[in-house]
């Protein structure tokens, strides 16, 4: 099987795997489409338009000499961002880009949508760009007109109008090394004129499109001059959540494209859906009644008892469950079946995670809450009376139950990030699974399958003073194509009630085992949280079984978390040591929507010995529960970033304290309440 061929397989398949997220009762049918780049835009150039908020695209699109492979996210009204692989059939070169565009002015009756936007904010530069836009519609036309630097001004140029800033705005620099490159920003000789219109017909789903590109492909490559630069081209959406495009470019160049995409910000469906029952049902042994039905639906109880006017439950929510009020919710409508809210008033549900440890209480008044069910208050009365209380510090010891190891099959697509010579990536499959052992106790771990991969032909960076971290990639791969991903024993448990702590021992990762601990700090009524977390590994023989091999490496960091509750987007910002003996700061942001996919980035700059460093990473963690049929969620994991990278490394685990404690603050539980 062919390099090439290889390539376009894994694509194709993460691309299939995700086109079950093509929904038909999403009414996306006409609106604004995707061009060659992965931008909003018509064929080559891009306009001011945005699509939905949360909606997210895959795409492929071919015309020569270029196959663009992209995935596109429009994360706020006003911000867009595109992640992108281009193979250039010329020289069988790739180009890796992270492009992203703003809105500046939104359309008003007079006035267009204005928009500013970069192509390769951080990428190897060979078609990186900057553009200024406008479009404005008129009845079903929709017109654009913009001004280009850098790729966007290959063909029908005229002097950069920004010289009369400096003749630093002159000279454009090419670093090709994937750093974010803010000194070749909207620079060069030259710029270009671009524009288009797109037509809506009165086809459904329709769209016409015309083109006036400052930039040619062919020219780009070869030096072959355009026939004419005027482009043309259609896209068809039979059904929302799939775009396909065909057009003419330069007068003798065909395009070609595929786009799925879904919107993130729509709840999945659970899989074992609660129909809320009118009907009473009390039962001489009510509490059992509830323990049983909740447990049916996915829960971990751990306590549950009556006392006097209050229902207590304890215990841990089904996965299938995003946010801590779906949680409650499910239980107060099982407990109106058995209970009458007028002799038990209250249900007091305390949520706890691993080992028990509690990070929500929450204090319900059932008669509220029956009559919003009933449709006869709302969602804003019951949080009038409802109190949010601070977790308790110690929890009742998990009651032993037959079902207390939960697993999954969850695939995985690593990328490498920022290299010119090939599209390298390890497709593999991750068997996860966790035991609840005792009381604090639990048991973690996962076995790594590989099923395909090109990371032995991938250039290995010079040496270094760093020590050896991610380098050897290559050989785990090899020797390690079934092995061991993590296997570790944690202990959980509450110092104090605003306090969280773990220790854990074993294999803690793909690379390093050896001891982790970790402290947080968080208020129950704060958006924010501090943490300290310090690791003692060492390097793992390659086969990724039990051996161990190198020296003992010490690594630590402060760091420090703040929600963006309406957002939902959680800014994390550590100091510390990293694997290879430097030191320095991370900062990563992570966006939540509704169905469950988390998309982030983060960026670190290090240093040791005099010499900086600089290193980044895009993950996107997508939940494919549709697709099986078990009460916990499975992802599929996608990761952008440097496979060698030595600097900037932290010990890559999946058990840290923050995530369980984010969604069950006093704000998050507000968010999510209706």
């Amino acid at each position: 099987m062919s390099n090439r061929y290889h390539r376009s397989w894994v694509i194709g398949l993460a691309l299939s795997i995700s086109s079950y997220i093509v929904s038909a009762n999403n009414q996306f049918i006409n609106g604004p489409s995707l061009n060659n780049f992965g931008e909003v835009g018509l064929l080559q150039i891009p306009n001011a338009r945005f699509i939905e908020p949360g909606r997210l695209a895959f795409g492929i699109s071919h015309t020569e000499p270029y196959n663009h492979y992209f995935f596109a996210l429009q994360s706020f009204p006003w911000l867009a961002s595109t992640l992108s692989y281009t193979r250039i059939n010329q020289d069988a070169s790739w180009d890796t880009r992270l492009d992203t565009k703003i809105r500046l002015h939104q359309e008003s009756t007079y006035w267009p949508q204005i928009a500013l936007g970069i192509r390769s904010l951080a990428g190897t530069d060979k078609l990186a760009s900057e553009y200024l836009v406008a479009s404005k519609r008129y009845y079903n036309w929709d017109f654009t007109v913009g001004i280009g630097w850098g790729n966007l001004a290959t063909d029908h140029t005229f002097k950069n109008p920004l010289h009369i800033l400096g003749s630093h705005f002159n000279q454009r620099d090419y670093h090709g090394n994937g750093i974010i490159r803010t000194n070749s920003w909207f620079r060069g000789t030259h710029s270009a004129l671009f524009a288009g219109a797109s037509y809506q017909t009165q086809i459904p789903g329709l769209l016409l499109k015309l083109e006036l590109a400052p930039n040619n492909p062919q020219k780009e490559t070869s030096n072959t001059a355009p026939k004419t630069p005027l482009n043309i081209g259609v896209t068809y959406r039979p059904r929302p959540g799939l775009d396909l495009s065909l057009g003419l470019e330069s007068g003798d160049t065909l395009m070609a494209q595929a786009v799925l995409h879904t919107q993130l910000n729509k709840a999945n469906q659970s899989k074992k859906p609660l129909q809320y029952q009118p009907t009473k049902n009390f039962s001489t042994n009510p509490l059992k009644s509830i323990v049983f039905d909740l447990t049916k639906q996915g829960y971990q109880i751990n306590a549950a008892r009556l006392n006097q006017n209050t229902l207590t439950i304890e215990g841990t929510p089904p996965s299938g469950l995003y946010t801590t009020p779906q949680a409650l919710g499910r239980i107060g409508r099982i407990a109106d079946r058995y209970l009458s809210e007028k002799t038990i008033p209250h249900l007091h549900y305390i949520e706890q995670r691993q080992g028990g440890l509690p990070t929500a209480s929450i204090l319900l008044p059932r008669w509220d809450y029956t009559q919003a069910i009933a449709h006869q208050s709302s969602p804003e009365e019951v949080w009038r009376h409802t109190k949010i209380l601070p977790p308790p510090a110690t929890s009742t010891p998990a009651i032993p139950k037959s079902n207390y190891c939960t697993g999954n099959l969850t695939p995985e697509l690593r990328q490498h990030l920022t290299s010119q010579q090939n599209y390298y990536y390890q497709l593999r499959a991750n068997i996860t699974g966790e035991c609840q052992l005792s009381h604090h106790w639990s048991l973690a771990g996962s076995l790594s399958l590989d099923i395909a991969n090109n990371i032995d032909q991938l250039t290995l960076p010079q040496p270094s003073p760093l020590a050896t971290v991610r380098r050897d990639i290559q050989h785990y791969i090899q020797q390690g194509k079934q092995g061991i991903e993590n296997l570790e024993l944690n202990y959980h448990w509450k110092p104090e009630p605003n306090w969280y702590a773990r220790v854990s021992g074993g294999l803690l990762e793909e690379m390093y085992a050896g001891l982790s601990t970790e402290l947080l700090y968080q208020p129950y009524d704060t958006p924010w949280a501090f943490g300290f977390d310090l690791s003692h590994a060492r390097k793992r023989a390659f086969n990724k079984l039990l051996n161990l091999q190198g020296n003992v490496t010490t690594t630590g960091h402060l760091t420090s978390y703040y929600h963006l509750t309406k957002q939902n987007i959680d800014i994390k910002f550590s100091i510390g040591h990293y694997l290879a003996k430097d030191s320095g700061a991370t900062l990563e942001l992570a966006h939540y929507f509704t169905n469950g996919t988390k998309i982030g980035a983060y960026t670190t700059f290090s240093k040791k010995s005099g010499n900086n460093y600089q290193d980044k990473g895009i993950y996107l963690l997508f939940p494919i529960n549709q697709l099986f049929t078990n009460r916990t969620i499975p992802y599929f994991n996608f990761n952008w970033h440097s496979l060698t990278r030595d600097n900037g490394q932290k010990i890559r685990n999946n058990n840290r304290l923050y995530p369980l404690t984010r969604n069950t603050t006093k704000n998050s539980i507000n968010k999510d309440w209706h």
